[in-house]
């Protein structure tokens, strides 16, 4: 795995040049922590960085998505790392920490996304008319759930497997179902 990594050194290293260029080079840092949680292998941050972009689609798509303030950032990261093709990021206003777990079959078209949200694969959030959901603080969206439309999910609260979230979830709470609907308080 050293040796791969080493050998695409040519890729990893301009990476790092982009986002140390970038205006968004902190929240690309603190994402950085966040994922090293669930990925960590390596001791260098270096080599770190280029097991996620090597290793991790997931986090190319947010990567991409965060040096979007750069067009010509953004398409040299594209250029050198394939990102995933099922997995579409259109907010740019996304919280420190955030995270994609599985990002297979994910949809994120949120107006706002807080700080530490974790996101499951097969998740849509997504627009209806000209409204999109907006996502508060350390929020938790389980596979399969869909949010739509012009609704709030308040902080610290966890969008339960396969629930079609139309109404706004007030803080602290569990919701699952179809339609959601509340399960119990969230002991965070």
């Amino acid at each position: 795995m050293l040796i791969w990594i080493i050998a695409n050194m040519w890729r990893i290293i301009p990476t790092c040049l982009v986002v140390v260029a970038n205006k968004n080079k902190e929240l690309i840092e603190s994402d950085l922590d966040r994922w090293n949680m669930y990925y960590r292998r390596f001791d260098n941050d270096i080599i770190q960085f280029g097991y996620l972009l090597l290793r991790i689609k997931e986090y190319r798509n947010l990567l991409i998505n965060r040096l979007m303030c750069s067009k010509v950032h953004a398409a040299m990261v594209t250029i050198l790392f394939r990102p995933c093709d099922t997995l579409f990021v259109n907010t740019i206003d996304i919280g420190e920490r955030f995270f994609i777990h599985h990002g297979f079959a994910t949809i994120i078209n949120a107006q706002k996304i807080g700080k530490n949200v974790r996101v499951s694969q097969q998740v849509t959030i997504g627009q209806k008319g000209d409204f999109k959901p907006t996502i508060g603080d350390n929020v938790k969206i389980c596979a399969g759930a869909i949010v739509i439309g012009n609704v709030a999910i308040g902080d610290n609260s966890v969008v339960g497997a396969g629930a079609v979230v139309v109404k706004d979830i007030p803080a602290n709470e569990v919701w699952a179902g179809n339609p959601a609907h509340f399960i119990k308080k969230n002991e965070c």
